[in-house]
Parts: C-alpha cells; structure tokens; sequence
C-alpha cells in the first residue's frame, strides 16, 4: 500500500475499509434490520456501539502498514488498488480505486460504484489507510465540512471485508447532522450505490441503479453509530438453467422464494430482483423454467392433422394407375382390363360427386390407440 498515486481535479465518492480482525467481533442488537428494494442487500443500523466503533478506530490508527494522507484540495483524491478481490454485486473491485477527502471511494475509471459513509459535495479532509490482505479500512480523521454553518471536525470510519461487509463507523458526528444536511446545499449523504450496464442478446442492453441510501431523519447517526451492509444470495448471480432452478434465495428475515430460469434471455430471476423489467419484454412468464428436468427438454412439436379428402381423391388414381400397368404386362388380358377401367371411371365420377357432399359436411372420424384415425361417417 506504499504505492499511492495522487490525481487532483476529479470528485470520486468511495471508501472501502475493512479489518480482518472486526469479522469476528460481535455487534450489539441492531435497532434496524432492512434489506433494500431488490434484496441483495441487508442493511444492519447500531444507533450506538462505543465498544466496536473505538476498537475499530485504534486499529487503524496504530497498524503499521497504515498509510496517512494530510489534508487534501477539495477535489483531490488518491489511487489505490486493493490487495484482495472485494465482492460488490456483479462485480469483484480490486483496481483503481479512489479515495476521496469528500468521504467518499469510488471506482477511478468510471464511477460504476461508490461507497460512502457520509460524502459532501464540499469538503475538506485527512485520512488513513490500510489493506490487511483480506480487509481494507479508511480513517477520515479531520472532516470539515464547506459552505456550513457548522465547522467542527468529524470523524468516521468504513470498512470493507473480503467477505462482501462494507461497516461505516461514526467517532465524532454533530447531533444534529440531519438538520445540517436539510439545509446544507452541499449535498451530504451515506450509503452505496452502483450502477452497471446489463447487456443481453439481440442488442439489447439495460442500465441498472442498484444500492442503498440512509435516510438521516429516519436513521440517527451519532457518535458510536454504526451501520453495516451484508451481501444477500441473489438469484442473478447464477449463470445456467440447472443451478439457477435448483437454488432459493431469502426474500426477507422469514421468507425465502425459488430462482426461475429464463430461456429467452438467458438469465436467473426470482422475478423480483433488478431483472423485473427483462422478465417482461423477454417475454419469460411463459418460458420460465422452474423444475431441473425441464432445463434441456425440448419444445413440444405441434400435432400435424391428417387431411382425409386428398387421400379420398387420390385412391381411384391409384387404382387406376395399377390396373394399367396389369395390363400392360398381359396383353392377352387387355380387353378384360379395358372392361374393368371403365367401371373404375363411372365410380370415380360418383367418389367426386360424393366428396364434394364429403367436404362440406362435417364427418365423423374415429380415433385409436395407436394414433390412426378412420373415417366412420359422412
């Protein structure tokens, strides 16, 4: 982590911290417990855990790996990459990413994601960093906020862990911060977002906006808050037929729901994840798969129907055709055969006239076992 690159002139909001030594420790009863709109994330709020938040702090206060950064220009930030693969929905976030004195880490290249324990549009910031080799961890330790009425220094924490954890930890918050943001027109806020580019067959492509936003007025943070984000199995994840029908995903703390498989777009829903709206123009109510030994049957073939009439007019012929050729080997029997040509005609004269009757009727088929079907009536 002595490596650090520093890039001025850009606005990236993203913070990944994550110790090796907190995934064990327990956290105190959350107030909260929610899962966000499309239950890939659960969302754990501590209005107060003094204990975690303090251990948590000195950690990467007194590791000796950590790097210290001194107070930044408002939009500086600097370049890191982690030394571990850190699990963010679709993605897995190792390269290029950008610390921000704003309060924020986000991807450097495209700001496809941010991870934001509380960023401000205009701030100013020191911070600490350290990547433990399965966790990575962000101090900002002096946080003023600009164009505020209020001027003290903050201090909060994030935490990212190997495992998919991203923990926010507040040390030193105003108790009224949720009225500093109301009024404030800098544009504070705290959560996680990321938004990708879904593409599918045929050319068709799908933005999607996925992540959590923390309501101040409705989640207090104070000092010793702390506010965790756990990945949820999610049914997208999985990229073939026989694992997607064969897993079930939590849908709330008490309720969990099949994963169905869409030929059409080739992909794994439970219908109520980000891929509602590809459920419905991919047409995959009706080719939805849900059980295993359907996952390479092939599509029903339509019945073919048997057409009688044809088969009425074409059997004279037939008839016809055979007694000429008879003949023709016998010369000796060729006045016989002249004589049985004609009653042939005289009766395929009335089998037309009769087939005609035959066709505008409704006749009366018998069906058998085997599948052949006879005609009974006309």
């Amino acid at each position: 982590m002595g490596k650090a690159l520093f890039y001025h002139g850009i606005l990236f909001f993203t913070f990944l911290v994550s110790p090796t030594v907190h995934e064990t420790q327990s956290l105190a009863a959350p107030e909260q417990d929610i899962w966000d709109e499309y239950n890939a994330l659960r969302i754990q709020y501590t209005p107060i855990d003094a204990d975690l938040a303090e251990k948590s702090w000195a950690f990467v206060e007194n590791h000796k790996t950590a790097v210290t950064v001194s107070r930044m220009a408002p939009s500086g930030a600097i370049v890191t990459n982690l030394s571990f693969g850190f699990p963010f929905y679709d993605v897995i976030i190792s390269k290029a990413l950008a610390i921000s004195g704003l309060g924020s880490i986000s991807a450097f290249v495209n700001s496809s994601w941010t991870i934001f324990p509380l960023a401000a549009a205009k701030a100013s910031s020191s911070f600490i960093f350290v990547d433990t080799g399965d966790s990575f961890h962000v101090n900002w330790d002096n946080f003023i906020l600009t164009n505020t009425s209020h001027k003290d220094a903050m201090k909060f924490q994030a935490s990212l862990f190997k495992n998919g954890r991203i923990q926010f930890i507040y040390m030193k918050v105003p108790q009224n911060l949720a009225f500093i943001a109301a009024k404030s027109q800098n544009d504070i806020s705290i959560g996680v977002a990321h938004k990708f580019v879904e593409k599918f067959d045929k050319g068709y492509n799908q933005t999607h906006h996925l992540g959590q936003i923390i309501s101040m007025k409705k989640f207090k943070i104070q000092d010793g808050t702390v506010i965790r984000f756990d990945p949820l199995p999610s049914c997208p994840k999985y990229k073939d037929c026989k694992s997607c029908v064969n897993a079930i995903v939590p849908m709330d703390q008490r309720h969990s729901r099949h994963c169905y498989w869409c030929p059409e777009i080739k992909r794994c829903s439970s219908k109520r994840d980000h891929l509602q709206s590809a459920w419905i123009w991919g047409n995959c109510k009706s080719e939805e798969v849900s059980d295993p030994l359907s996952c390479h049957a092939p599509k029903p073939k339509k019945e073919t129907k048997t057409e009688w009439v044809p088969i009425l007019k074409l059997s004279p012929i037939i008839i016809i055709i055979a007694a000429l050729g008879f003949a023709s080997k016998n010369p000796r029997c060729f006045s016989r055969t002249r004589s049985i040509m004609r009653s042939m005609m005289v009766r395929l004269r009335i089998i037309k006239s009769n087939t005609y009757e035959i066709s505008n009727a409704e006749p009366t088929f018998a069906r058998y076992a085997d599948g052949d079907v006879s005609l009974i009536r006309v």
